[in-house]
């Protein structure tokens, strides 16, 4: 009778195995080259290793009436060996009789759920209950010896090893295999730690690129460039405090020489919100060319708004009607900031201070506007609360003043302005990620 004479690998080769599983990332490629390695043993016919993993084939599997509560089972999930035969159930085949194994059934399941190594020294003796003895016989397979694959106490899976020679009992193979077993367990662990982590990263990847296309088709609904009108100059920009946001502005041509201009900031951020602004955007665009007056047109987009609102969501918003041939500036609001206007030899004063409620919040609602006679050298901003409710590490936000101290210090266009303005949140808040939408709109009377 051939005895496995206490197997004790080349301690080389064992470190080398042991290093390279350590190392490896991949789950595939770990259990492919394990079940490999261990073949390299002497007189090993086949290894097999099984994981833990919730219950697939239920309905099908050939030991489902053994199965007590099919939700987890061993998954077999690698398979190498030297077949003696061509005959029978080839050794690489993860769909045999076994490729699921419910836990504490049969010497598999026991070995997981029992978390206990086993060796047994002649198979077709001792396992002549088993399906497949038959080809165990055939195949000459003799001893074999099962180890549990444990991480932190857990049981991942099962690792099973069979030879054409019968174990010494006992044996210091069981201890190397044990050691071999042990680190498997941790290679496998870590290796599906960054499966997981590469699956999150990929998700990440493709959230990431479809928001990048939302804000593209975002930016596509704002204006590409400020309008070019005689006597005027004027500047805008939104700045998301996410990929895309809910902040907005526009400039809609009117007939009789006008200029609708709104500014709006719908509540949340992300993409519901740039959904929400998307549809305001085209509502002002589509009332205003019915020619309402301002308070007219924000009644209007208010009972729409109101209409379709979904999940508490509103917005405030600040419409401008500028008459180009009288320099006469209408203003109505719905519950957005008042405008600054700034005039030469003066302080800077908010007007449309009469503001009514934000939009899609309460329909049939009226709205009141202001109007003020614009000179040469005024200038008019518009802005959202992204602008003044920047916090610094000291939990003091920018606020309005000193958004005001720099539009008095400012002597430049409004582009230069807004370049201003958000350098100065930026000093303050030292770089700090923006926690809101921030849009500035402004133009100037020459």
């Amino acid at each position: 009778m051939d005895i496995d004479p206490d197997y004790q690998p080349e301690f080389g080769s064992l470190k080398n195995l042991l290093l390279d599983m350590a190392e490896e990332r991949s789950w595939e490629t770990l259990l492919n080259m394990t079940g490999n390695r261990l073949l390299e043993r002497p007189h090993m016919v086949l290894g097999r290793i099984w994981i833990v993993l919730p219950g697939d084939i239920c309905a099908t599997c050939p030991m489902r009436q053994e199965c007590p509560d099919q939700t987890e089972c061993l998954h077999l999930v690698a398979s190498k060996g030297h077949p003696l035969t061509k005959t029978g159930e080839p050794t690489e085949t993860l769909d045999d009789h076994y490729r699921r194994v419910p836990l504490g059934v049969r010497k598999v399941g026991r070995i997981a759920a029992l978390s206990k190594d086993i060796a047994i020294e002649d198979m077709v003796k001792e396992c002549h209950r088993e399906p497949n003895r038959e080809w165990a016989i055939e195949q000459g397979i003799q001893g074999v010896r099962g180890f549990p694959l444990k991480y932190k106490d857990k049981v991942l899976g099962v690792s099973m090893q069979f030879t054409r020679i019968k174990l010494a009992m006992p044996g210091e193979g069981q201890v190397w295999g044990r050691i071999i077993a042990d680190h498997l367990g941790a290679a496998l662990a870590n290796a599906r730690a960054f499966d997981e982590l590469k699956k999150v990263t990929a998700e990440k990847e493709r959230i990431e690129s479809e928001l990048k296309f939302a804000k593209l088709v975002q930016e596509g609904f704002l204006p590409l460039t400020p309008p070019a009108i005689p006597n005027y100059d004027f500047a805008a920009e939104m700045t998301p405090a996410k990929f895309v946001g809910g902040d907005f502005y526009d400039f809609i041509p009117l007939k009789n020489n006008r200029l609708g201009i709104v500014v709006g900031d719908v509540s949340g951020k992300g993409v519901s919100a740039a959904l929400y602004m998307a549809r305001l955007l085209s509502d002002f665009r589509y009332i205003s060319q019915n020619d309402p007056t301002p308070e007219k047109l924000l009644q209007q987009v208010n009972d729409i708004a109101c209409e379709r609102s979904l999940r508490g969501m509103f917005a405030t918003a600040i419409f401008l009607l500028l008459d180009r041939t009288t320099n006469k500036l209408t203003i109505s609001s719905a519950g957005h900031h008042p405008a600054l206007l700034q005039s030469p030899g003066k302080d800077i004063e908010s007007v449309g201070l009469s503001s009514g409620i934000p939009l899609g919040i309460l329909p049939g609602q009226s709205y009141s506007s202001e109007e003020i006679q614009l000179q040469t050298g005024n200038q008019v901003l518009l802005y959202t609360d992204g602008a003044t409710e920047p916090f610094n590490e000291n939990k003091e936000s920018f606020g309005l003043e000193r958004m005001i101290q720099v539009m008095q210090q400012s002597s430049q266009s409004p582009r230069k302005l807004i370049i201003e303005i958000k350098q100065s949140i930026e000093n303050f808040t030292r770089k700090a990620t923006l926690h809101d939408d921030l849009t500035l709109l402004t133009f100037r009377v020459h």
